[in-house]
């Protein structure tokens, strides 16, 4: 079987909701990634067989297929086709999923995995709120649901403190925690640890994967090897206790331990989600988000997968650390892990 290389990472900077970024289309957030991608490993942009491009709110700006309108967008020529992913905020890094499972078939070689969220002009939960406000119902409302969950409202807010309760996290703890994200964001700004991964706009992220075959035709040297991707399904009711026993699976089925990894991205969806992960796992917390996480960084949903995995990478490069271990929590208490070897 071929390996998946990932060529370039590189995501946009994050700015405020309704903040500096707020009046850039959705379609022009993604296509500037798309484009940065390009200039960055210096392909031909029709070498590219597909952009897979994660979203939560396809609505609105953000529907009829974002990837696709961010390709027409972007300089990739049409002949670039793209399609839109929803794994919540799991979506990117699904897509890089898809995008390692292409290549490594050898039914792709050269394939863009994104992800874009414009929660400014898409705000969240756009899709259902629409649609329910329109008489059009709500997803949680199946019969096979109410009968499995009866008088359950999936709520993440609710999950992120069932987590808190479940594993004994104070407030105090969790604002202690929530402060040291925003001060090593704030060192890493200030060293200039971002540099090598950033454009300027907001909420788009995205990551150029090849195969040996593509690499030897381009010529382009790799950053990072692929070495393990996964998801599983979880309990939908806390919902965000997913990458507790995906992290486990995961290093099981590669036969590492936790100990064996160097650095690791935890999604700060909520300051509870990494507390409880870190106290589950025994894990390093000096290898847990080094730079800094979601809470002090911003988190746009559908771009989050593969705007962690730009930092991760880098980080690796920037301490000459050789694994990295990607994941996150996701709506319907889903959970994707990633794990790759520096170059």
């Amino acid at each position: 079987m071929l390996q998946a290389y990932i060529v370039a990472a590189l995501r946009t900077a994050g700015a405020r909701r309704k903040g500096r970024l707020a009046n850039v289309h959705p379609a022009d957030l993604a296509a500037s990634v798309l484009n940065a991608l390009v200039k960055r490993s210096d392909i031909d942009p029709a070498m590219i067989e597909d952009v897979i491009m994660g979203c939560v709110g396809q609505a609105g700006e953000q529907s009829q297929n974002i990837a696709r309108n961010a390709i027409l967008a972007s300089m990739l020529p049409e002949s670039v086709p793209g399609v839109s992913v929803d794994r919540q905020c799991g979506s990117s890094q699904q897509a890089l999923h898809f995008a390692v499972q292409a290549v490594m078939s050898g039914t792709q070689d050269v394939v863009i995995a994104a992800g874009v969220e414009h929660m400014t002009r898409v705000p969240m939960m756009t899709p259902s709120i629409l649609a329910e406000q329109a008489g059009l119902g709500s997803y949680y409302k199946a019969q096979g649901i109410k009968t499995r969950y009866p008088d359950i409202q999936f709520s993440q807010f609710t999950g992120a403190e069932m987590m808190a309760r479940k594993y004994g996290l104070t407030r105090d703890a969790m604002d202690r925690f929530a402060l040291e994200s925003h001060r090593k964001a704030a060192a890493a700004t200030k060293a200039g640890a971002f540099n090598d991964e950033i454009q300027l706009c907001d909420g788009a992220s995205g990551v150029l994967v090849m195969n040996e075959n593509a690499l030897k035709v381009s010529g382009v040297e790799p950053i990072a090897r692929v070495h393990h991707i996964s998801v599983i399904g979880h309990d939908p009711v806390i919902m965000l206790e997913g990458p507790i026993p995906a992290t486990a699976r995961a290093l099981n089925r590669c036969g590492m331990k936790i100990d064996d990894i160097d650095l690791f991205e935890v999604n700060e969806a909520f300051a509870s989600i990494p507390m409880a992960w870190l106290q589950a796992t025994e894990a390093d917390p000096a290898r847990v988000n080094p730079n800094g996480g979601s809470i002090a960084l911003g988190h746009p949903l559908g771009g989050t997968g593969t705007k962690l995995m730009a930092t991760l990478v880098h980080a690796l490069k920037a301490r000459g650390k050789r694994f990295g271990l990607q994941t996150m929590c996701e709506g319907g208490g889903l959970s994707n892990v990633t794990i790759v070897e520096r170059l």
